[in-house]
C-alpha cells in the first residue's frame, strides 16, 4: 500500500495537479491537498480514511473539472504522463524532498532509484 501511495502522490504532483493548474477552474486550492500523514505508522487507520477522502475528492471534484476543460484526446495523454511518471516514482514516501511537482521532477529521480534498487533486493532475497 505505501509503495502504490508513493508512487501514486508522485504521479499526481508531476502530472494531474500541473494540469489541473492550468485548466483555470479554481484548482489550485484542491492541487494543494496531499495524502501524506505525519503518523502514518502509527496512524494507519487515519491515514487509509485520508487516502479514501482523497481519491473521493478526486473522482466527484477534480476529474470532473478536468473533463469538463479538456478533450478525451488531451485527458488521455494526460493518463499517459501519470503511467510514465509512476513507472519512475520513488516506491517510498520522502517527505523532505518537497511534494510539487518540480520538486518531483528535480530530486525525486535519485531516491527513485534507490527505492527500486532496494525494491529488487527485497524481492531477491524474498522469492530468489
Amino acid at each position: 500500500m505505501v509503495r502504490l501511495l508513493a508512487i501514486h502522490d508522485s504521479a499526481e504532483e508531476e502530472v494531474v495537479h500541473p494540469v489541473a493548474k492550468r485548466a483555470r477552474f479554481g484548482a489550485e486550492e484542491m492541487v494543494d491537498l496531499s495524502v501524506h500523514h505525519p503518523n502514518f505508522q502509527a496512524e494507519l487507520a487515519d491515514f487509509a480514511d485520508a487516502v479514501a477522502d482523497h481519491a473521493a475528492h478526486e473522482e466527484a471534484e477534480e476529474f470532473v473539472l478536468l473533463r469538463r476543460q479538456y478533450s478525451a484526446t488531451q485527458l488521455q495523454r494526460t493518463a499517459g504522463s501519470v503511467r510514465a511518471a509512476e513507472a519512475v516514482a520513488p516506491t517510498r514516501p520522502h517527505p523532505h524532498t518537497g511534494s510539487s511537482a518540480a520538486a518531483n521532477l528535480i530530486a525525486g529521480p535519485p531516491p527513485a532509484v534507490f527505492d527500486r534498487v532496494r525494491d529488487a533486493v527485497r524481492d531477491w532475497r524474498t522469492h530468489g
